[in-house]
């Protein structure tokens, strides 16, 4: 059998133990704690600031106005696949609470740049949309003409893109193939602003004299033929750009 030492505590002297103690200063909480909600609309609902008393409460809120009294509207809920946007701008005063579904019935067409056809080449902008429709292309011309030593001893009727007989050989090179040679001269009639692509090509044994684009207008007797410095996809090349696309 063992012996030992053993402490009961007891509360026969204390005084404490039986005593009401009543605070004299109650210290506000503001370790608010969202339980539960139930609500209608879209808002969002935040409760905050410090409070007294350690049981659960109910608090019932209503959104009566926006600021400076207007109506807020809620916010718009998006679902389904895409990233759409739906705003409100204004909303009446007078209106009441009611629920609106849009339904998107077209997807539209997908956007392209913009494009220009530019003598054979094609010109497509960077940029979709209306960054792109507002860029604008500008050429200044400034080509160098030399007098060559032809004439227009026959009339040239307007639309004309082909000519026969050897009064029309002014130098131009012959095609090889079923197109526009390289080396196709510039030329251009006095008087006219058109510039001409000139060939020849062979056909039923005899060379026939082409041009691009066709005249325009009638072209009488004794206009001179002028034939440019520079072809123009060299004078295209060798300018600054004004616009880049």
């Amino acid at each position: 059998m063992s012996i030992s030492v053993n402490r009961i505590l007891s509360n026969k002297h204390n005084r404490v133990s039986a005593a009401t103690l009543t605070a004299s200063a109650q210290r506000a909480s503001d370790d608010v704690r969202l339980v539960a909600q139930s609500r209608q609309g879209g808002g969002r609902l935040v409760v905050s600031g410090s409070y007294t008393g350690a049981a659960d409460t109910v608090v019932d809120v209503e959104v009566v106005s926006g600021s400076g009294g207007a109506l807020t509207p809620s916010a718009p809920v998006i679902r389904g696949v895409g990233n759409g946007v739906l705003s409100i701008d204004a909303l009446s005063p007078a209106a009441v609470p009611e629920e609106l579904t849009f339904a998107l019935l077209d997807a539209g067409t997908e956007p392209v740049p913009a494009s220009l056809e530019f003598y054979g080449a094609a010109l497509v902008a960077r940029a979709t949309g209306a960054a792109g429709n507002a860029l604008s292309l500008s050429v200044t011309r400034n080509l160098t003409l030399t007098p060559m030593q032809y004439a227009t001893i026959e009339p040239i009727a307007a639309g004309t893109d082909s000519l026969e007989g050897p009064q029309w050989d002014w130098g131009q090179p012959a095609a090889t193939d079923a197109g526009i040679p390289d080396a196709a001269l510039r030329v251009q009639f006095e008087g006219f602003p058109a510039v001409h692509r000139a060939w020849k090509t062979w056909e039923g044994g005899r060379f026939v004299y082409r041009l691009d684009p066709a005249t325009a207008t009638w072209l009488f007797v004794a206009f001179l033929v002028f034939m440019l410095y520079q072809t123009i996809g060299e004078a295209l090349r060798n300018r600054p750009s004004r616009a880049q696309g």
